[in-house]
């Protein structure tokens, strides 16, 4: 369709390392592959082993299936202000992971305050502790939620990304498709008229 594939995730939690942790999984760098290919090759031959599969996981782990497109914020305030810029620009995030446990705004009424301005982002929830059920979740803040326990492996938040960005633009998509064959239509019944 006319849109390009959005990869853009924001991530709001006050926890510098969940952060840090998002950015390793999502957008993880490359640009020292190399000095750990060196350090392992050296170490295979001052221990005379077999390479260490440490490296395949990260070559496995950081062949992510997109480019995501990362934002941060530490708190839900601040994360509304960056929802509300993208909308501004016309560049919305396909996916939201929120803490539910911050100061000021919990994720909860973090989420209340970014569905007045985005209800289409898919949003998911990332806490170690079970305050809310998923039932109280959707009646609260709608639906296109899910929810994530505390601790997590890489492998999970890369398929949650994945699929939550899969899901954005699949709908997007469909909508832009629905819009396009009712303005067909409408130009059909005009030139029968």
């Amino acid at each position: 369709m006319g849109q390009n594939f959005n990869t853009r995730i924001l991530v709001i939690d006050d926890d510098e390392n969940v952060r840090f942790n998002f950015r390793e999984i999502l957008q993880p760098d490359n640009s020292d592959d190399q000095y750990r290919n060196q350090l392992e090759e050296v170490g295979t031959i001052l221990f005379d082993t077999v390479s260490t599969t440490t490296s395949e996981a990260h070559r496995k782990r950081s062949s992510a299936t997109f480019n995501f497109e990362l934002d941060e914020a530490v708190n839900g305030k601040q994360g509304y202000l960056k929802v509300e810029q993208s909308i501004k620009d016309h560049r919305p995030y396909a996916a939201i992971f929120v803490d539910m446990r911050m100061p000021e705004w919990d994720g909860l009424e973090t989420v209340k305050h970014l569905r007045e301005i985005d209800t289409e982002a898919e949003i998911i929830f990332v806490t170690a502790y079970s305050d809310h059920s998923i039932e109280e979740i959707v009646t609260t803040v709608g639906t296109n939620v899910s929810y994530h326990c505390k601790p997590f492996s890489a492998a999970e938040i890369e398929q949650i990304a994945t699929k939550s960005v899969y899901e954005w633009n699949k709908t997007r998509n469909l909508e832009e498709l629905i819009r396009n064959i009712s303005q067909l239509r409408i130009q059909h019944w005009e030139m029968d008229s």
